[in-house]
């Protein structure tokens, strides 16, 4: 008999009335590979539920660190990253703990690692894989959410919107094109804030957000992009 909604979220109930979470993230870094598999998936399900208490957990444990550095090792198994992944993804995270835990630096490999995933599978993907996109996506939200100059600055400069687009149009899974559908929203109301505080040049509309929009005649040398209300340059990843 399969699992129900229902009895998942009878199980996650008790388990968070019991005072398990702080149980479970003890086995997070447990020696024995079956228990630290348990450990991780049962959090990555607890994370989709509870995110603000679950990272409250984590915090007061430190292993926000320890969850990243997992996504980064190229020596764990597809299964714990993907899911360490996602479990940072869907956590409550302040735009200080984004800006100095996750770093920016992380945007970068982010998107070579979404770009090579992508290329070898030829848009194919296993279920490890787009979980594992999945996460990396959900990564790059805590970055588009945050109104740091420094974090746009670098979600600029890899062209994280693009990202955004191709998942949009390509992903293999409904979660990947919502996550996709969400960057693309934070990323347009960071537009509309940097047009708004004149950080944009006039321009001719033929940067990325024209790309969205079909239109049956030409536009004036100086029209608004209809997202930002301004005009956007080519390329432009806001």
């Amino acid at each position: 008999m399969g699992v129900t909604v229902f009895s998942a979220e009878s199980v996650t109930t008790h388990i968070r009335s019991g005072d398990g979470i702080k149980t479970i993230i003890t086995f997070l870094e447990h020696p024995k590979i079956e228990h630290r598999n348990y450990a991780l998936r049962l959090t990555r399900v607890l994370s989709e539920r509870f995110g603000e208490e679950l990272a409250s957990a984590l915090r007061t444990s430190n292993k926000f660190v320890m969850l990243k550095d997992k996504v980064l090792d190229s020596q764990s198994r597809d299964g714990e990253r993907s899911d360490a992944a996602c479990i940072l993804a869907n956590l409550s995270l302040s735009e200080n703990e984004v800006k100095t835990m996750l770093g920016t630096g992380f945007i970068k490999w982010i998107v070579s690692t979404l770009k090579g995933q992508h290329c070898s599978t030829n848009g194919r993907s296993s279920r490890s894989n787009s979980t594992m996109a999945g996460g990396l996506l959900g990564l790059l939200l805590h970055f588009c959410r945050s109104s740091d100059p420094q974090c746009l600055g670098v979600v600029k400069e890899h062209q994280v919107m693009t990202i955004f687009r191709d998942q949009l149009v390509f992903a293999s899974t409904v979660r990947m094109k919502q996550l996709a559908a969400l960057g693309l929203k934070y990323l347009s109301e960071s537009g509309m804030s940097l047009a708004a505080a004149g950080d944009f040049d006039p321009s001719p509309p033929q940067g990325f957000c024209s790309s969205f929009f079909i239109c049956t005649r030409a536009l004036p040398a100086h029209s608004l992009c209809p997202i930002h209300a301004t005009p956007c340059e080519e390329g432009s990843q806001l």
